[in-house]
């Protein structure tokens, strides 16, 4: 019988009578049979026609420093193994990481010197283990598992798990639940590789790959109680909390302006009120860096694309020597969680059936402008020469002039005052947009008796001249 090792017999037979030939118990230069703790038994294929015949394996670090062990062979051919722990040593400093010679030797039962045996294909090895994994949807990107923040396993996911010579032994995908699994692994360093696309609208938080190593008997996982083990089981878990991978899906912003016709910071299409082009709005990260320019279109429309999760501040850029003036805040904070489309009203992200995203109702995503071209009021006294209250030049009604008017403001205050000339008519100019009244000032004490009301309310628009 031979053993094989890299290729190589390291150990024969003599074949005359049955003593291996062995002259040099350190040949093999200090061999590691447990290649760094992966290994920890023989493996191999053994039969006799004899029943009860033993096969012992002898493992030497010098001439006088070894470790022994035996297993009797069975008639029909079956894999045997033979743990390094079963062996018994010749000496309390004996190390299967440190092995001259290795010598194989079957020994008939009842002194039967004549009979046919074999040991095949003899190798080291470990227990089979596995690697457990988790894929996650990282909701505020920040590369962390926490579901106490919303986070959630995400399924469908892809990964490949490839050997140390970096060729791909298995792939599987994430459940529903986010977890996924390679069993049956022989001892040995793997990678797992999360398979990116990157056309797509997910984006990872944690490295793609991740390398670790499987020695014998170990279940690799991200947390406790992932591999769900037998307690009689011959595996034990290694927690591997690198074993996990986040990933988030872009969102975006989608704001409105619009023209505040009546400037109440409030959006009115039944009052006239529609979308304004034209406006720059600028997007900030948390750390007040620039991230994107956007200009509202002909519909007042504006979005911020391909966004990561984050707190982000939109922000109206406003020309203080135009004549618009803003009638809502010019910055609103936001928060963008992976795959939330913040919208001012609901459709206006356009999602399709398939899409990743999901729209995010955040009506403070609005803002208004009250253009302040300025406006007056033009009005006119009369003498009501038959007092009807009806102003008739064909009757001889003609204006009056020397009868003073008030302008008062929404509030009720005298912003103006002005006297009918000797026409009759009066002004009111530079008037920003609002509701005024014009009062006439009637001395009750003197000959002089209205025919029309003292008080007139109106209101100005941007640009009116009433």
């Amino acid at each position: 019988a031979s053993l094989f090792t890299e290729g190589e017999i390291i150990v024969r037979w003599d074949g005359d009578d049955g003593n291996p030939d062995v002259t040099d118990f350190t040949g093999l230069n200090s061999l590691d049979l447990t290649e760094n703790g992966i290994n920890d038994r023989f493996v191999f294929e053994g039969r006799s026609e004899q029943a009860a015949a033993q096969a012992t394996f002898t493992v030497y670090q010098s001439e006088l420093v070894f470790a022994q062990a035996s297993v009797t062979l069975p008639v029909v051919e079956e894999t045997l193994e033979i743990l390094f722990q079963d062996f018994t040593p010749s000496d309390g400093s004996f190390s299967f990481s440190n092995v001259g010679a290795i010598v194989l030797e079957i020994e008939p039962a009842n002194g039967i010197s004549s009979f046919e045996g074999a040991l095949d294909d003899v190798r080291v090895a470990g227990v089979p283990g596995s690697i457990h994994g988790f894929k996650f949807e990282d909701l505020d990107g920040d590369g962390q598992y926490e579901p106490d923040q919303g986070d959630d396993g995400l399924g469908g996911v892809t990964f490949q798990l490839l050997d140390e010579d970096g060729l791909v032994v298995d792939m599987q995908s994430s459940g529903p639940d986010g977890q996924f699994w390679f069993v049956d692994l022989v001892p040995g360093t793997y990678t797992v590789r999360e398979l990116d696309d990157p056309f797509d609208d997910v984006v990872p938080t944690t490295p793609l790959d991740v390398e670790v190593t499987v020695l014998s008997g170990q279940e690799l996982v991200w947390q406790e109680g992932a591999a769900m083990l037998d307690p009689e089981a011959p595996q034990e878990e290694v927690l591997a909390p690198e074993l996990i991978w986040g990933n988030y899906i872009t969102g975006s912003i989608h704001g409105f302006k619009f023209e505040d016709i009546n400037g109440n910071g409030q959006y009115e299409p039944d009052q006239g009120e529609g979308g304004l082009g034209g406006v720059m709005f600028l997007l900030l990260d948390e750390a007040g860096q620039p991230v994107d320019i956007q200009e509202s279109d002909p519909n007042g429309r504006f979005w911020f694309v391909d966004l990561a999760p984050g707190n982000y501040t939109v922000s109206e850029l406003d020309d203080p020597f135009d004549f618009a003036v803003p009638t809502t805040p010019l910055d609103v904070q936001v928060t963008v969680l992976s795959g939330q489309e913040l919208v001012w009203q609901p459709g206006e992200a356009m999602l399709g059936p398939e899409a990743l995203q999901e729209e995010v109702l955040t009506p403070e995503l609005i803002w208004g402008n009250q253009t302040t071209i300025t406006g007056s009021i033009h009005g006119f006294k009369f003498e009501d020469s038959d007092g009807d209250g009806q102003y008739e030049p064909d009757q001889g009604d003609d204006g009056l002039g020397g009868v003073t008017f008030q302008l008062l403001n929404e509030s009720g205050q005298v912003v103006d005052m002005q006297d009918s000339g000797p026409d009759g008519q009066f002004w009111f100019v530079d008037l920003v947009p609002g509701i005024y009244t014009v009062r006439e000032l009637d001395d009750p004490f003197d000959d002089v008796v209205p025919t029309t009301p003292l008080d007139v309310e109106v209101t100005v628009l941007s640009g009116q001249e009433l």
